[in-house]
């Protein structure tokens, strides 16, 4: 082992960049399984203190999920840990991929499938080294050029027998799970959108087989059928020997990937053998124990009080002197010891410190009280029917009616979905599923009646889609509406989103607004901070105030990829506020926990049609969830998989409490 400290230097970044700082007792080997030994591991960014006295071990082939609260130092951490592993470049290849990674190649001119191929780092490094001894060879001397000659010949061997493993029809297997096609493979790196750039990110990370690969937040991007895909690559033989780091507030997903859990809560990473499910039932189990600790304290504490109170009374009426100094040390050991204990139940030593050897050292902690953190809710309005409609209650007269309709683009020559015929009504929550250019959010705009899906067909030809009431969307581009207002706090942004005209509005005084705001877990400060200053999930919180606000509460509320950057509080309080809603959901969303707790009907886009599978006694969403994401993986994944869903299912709302920590979170 050796003690490391690492800071960045500041000629090396911005003055921006904030500084990150990592200290402990630190091991890297690229012989044993033990990859990354951590012993008193402290982390800090600036002069926050993220970790403090983490003692945790990374082993070759594991796969963790490192949870904790956004802002809780994950990314930082990760970041740490790949410079520090980054430093062993001879032994090790280490892949990351970051949330905002894509834009690092955004003015790359090669291909997607070129690119892909030039992401094995070990491979890079083989040609790099096999060009330096080239130009060596010309200037060496006689004995020098036989140990040059075998290396080159040694580097040539590897390279061949990596090219006989047809790494091209490799890498097209990678990008074609992240849903890219044969053609797009072919596309310039320069002409993908952002999130076609994160989805090329990960087929590179994939592909190359690295030693370490660190994802954060990798499901972010990508559709249902390519997460499902990425578990079973991540799972797969080619990455068995490879040490995964994710983080992802997808609890579903981290069930189905990882063998362990790291766990960062107030300062304190713990590190727990299982998947997500397993973890959470540790976590509870930490609850109830860790209570009792308490309560136990709490009683000691006040019969060593009472005791030592008894005892210096009678001291002092017997002017014992003697015995007044010992009710006094009796008093400063109880102080000292009372509420003391070792995870592991085992008995401690005070002292053990004075020992050296780590083996000896059986220092306690001390037992606190259980802190519950600030529930997150979201209020919707109760009334969420609009007075027009003439709707009330699930299964009442439909909202949105499609009978035998075409959607398509302008321009295009063929059609994306073809005689679709269905009804949303009020009470319905449908989870729309299928691959990537299957049609969901062409079907999603032109229930929306968007200007840039045309839609044909129906009865006499009148093509077009039948609403009662008020349709709102809550998307990814929505919320990338908010950056033209940056500058403005959320209470300015909705007063100008919802004005007065002619002396009626929706907000009367800016208290009216604030009081919205805080349904919505916008209160206090957070009301007043700019829109720039707000969390991804803030953000999607002040869209739904915005589409909720006072005369504008939707009747239909369709959600595409409302998760993203999501944390698990958040996440819950949407579930929770949308089973209040008595208006029609439909939900496009990769996060499988998500549609679980939320939807009861399963319509699935594929090969231009839409098929419904309505929940009736004899099989309800979860069957037939699970039959449909059980033909999308492959037949080793198949049971884990179904295990999975099957838990999630139900498990409607979870209290998980951190690792070591002192709070409960809800997650779904």
């Amino acid at each position: 082992q050796c003690l490391v400290i690492m800071e960045h230097d500041d000629e090396q970044f911005d003055d921006d960049e904030p500084k990150i700082s990592i200290a402990g007792a630190i091991n890297v080997s690229s012989t044993s399984d033990a990859v990354f030994t951590a012993r008193g591991l402290c982390l800090a960014i600036e002069d926050t203190l993220l970790i403090d006295d983490a003692n945790f071990v990374l082993l070759k082939g594991h796969r963790y999920g490192l949870v904790g609260e956004n802002g809780a130092g994950k990314t930082t951490l990760m970041q740490a840990l790949r410079e520090r592993l980054e430093e062993e470049s001879d032994a090790f290849s280490v892949a990351y991929v970051g949330q905002n990674d894509a834009e690092r190649h955004a003015s790359v001119k090669k291909t997607v499938l070129e690119h892909c191929m030039s992401g094995n780092t070990r491979i890079q490094r083989l040609k790099a080294e096999l060009e330096d001894l080239q130009e060596q060879s010309a200037t060496a001397e006689l004995d020098e050029i036989e140990k040059i000659t075998e290396r080159m010949c040694e580097i040539d061997e590897q390279i061949d027998a990596y090219y006989r493993t047809e790494p091209d029809k490799r890498a097209l297997q990678t990008l074609r799970l992240l849903g890219f096609t044969k053609k797009t493979s072919g596309d310039q790196v320069d002409s993908l959108s952002g999130g076609w750039r994160t989805r090329l990110e990960l087929a590179c990370a994939l592909f190359a087989q690295p030693n370490v690969l660190m994802l954060d937040e990798p499901t972010n991007h990508l559709d249902l059928h390519a997460v499902l895909n990425l578990a079973s690559m991540l799972r797969g033989a080619d990455l068995k020997n490879t040490t995964l780091i994710v983080v992802s507030h997808d609890a579903s997903f981290l069930d189905l990937v990882c063998t362990d859990i790291l766990a960062l809560h107030q300062q304190r990473l713990q590190a727990f053998s299982g998947n997500y499910a397993a973890f959470e039932e540790k976590a509870e189990e930490y609850v109830i124990r860790h209570e009792k600790l308490y309560k136990n304290r709490v009683v000691e504490e006040a019969r060593q009080k009472t005791m030592v109170a008894q005892a210096k009374s009678r001291a002092r009426k017997a002017g014992n002197d003697k015995a007044i100094k010992q009710a006094a040390s009796r008093e400063r050991k109880a102080e000292a010891r009372v509420g003391l204990y070792r995870e592991d139940g085992k008995r401690y030593k005070l002292r053990s410190l004075k020992v050296m050897d780590a083996k000896a050292v059986r220092l306690p902690a001390r037992a606190e009280p259980v802190k519950v953190g600030k529930e997150i809710t979201l209020r919707l309005p109760a009334e969420a029917i609009s007075a027009d409609s003439n709707h009330s209650g699930a299964g009442g007269m439909p909202l949105i009616v499609v009978e035998g309709l075409t959607f398509s683009y302008p321009g295009a020559a063929t059609p994306v979905l073809k005689n679709i015929t269905c009804s949303i009504s009020p009470g319905d929550r449908i989870a729309l599923v299928g691959k990537n250019g299957a049609g969901k959010s062409t079907l999603i705009r032109g229930l929306m009646g968007s200007p840039d899906v045309v839609v044909t067909g129906g009865r006499a030809g009148q093509g077009s889609v039948h609403r009662r009431g008020k349709v709102s969307l809550l998307d990814q581009n929505q919320i990338a509406t908010l950056a033209e207002h940056l500058e403005e706090s959320s209470v300015e942004f909705l007063a100008k989103r919802h004005p007065q005209v002619d002396g009626v509005g929706r907000f009367k005084v800016e208290g009216d607004i604030r009081a919205h705001l805080g349904g919505f877990g916008l209160s206090g400060e957070t009301a007043l901070l700019p829109i720039s200053e707000l969390s991804g999930g803030l953000r999607v919180r002040l869209c739904l105030a915005d589409l909720f606000a006072p005369l504008s509460v939707p009747d239909v509320l369709l959600l595409d990829e409302p998760t993203n950057h999501l944390d698990a509080e958040t996440t819950t309080a949407l579930v929770n506020a949308l089973k209040t809603f008595k208006g029609a959901v439909v939900v496009v969303s990769h996060n499988f926990g998500f549609l679980l707790n939320v939807c009861r009907d399963l319509w699935v886009c594929e090969a231009g049609t839409l098929k419904i599978s309505r929940h009736t006694d004899e099989a309800d969403f979860s069957h037939h969830f699970r039959q449909f994401a059980s033909q999308i993986v492959s037949k080793d994944d198949r049971a884990d998989l179904d295990n999975v869903l099957r838990y999630r299912a139900t498990r409607n709302a979870l209290v998980v409490q951190g690792a070591g920590s002192q709070q409960a979170s809800l997650v779904v």
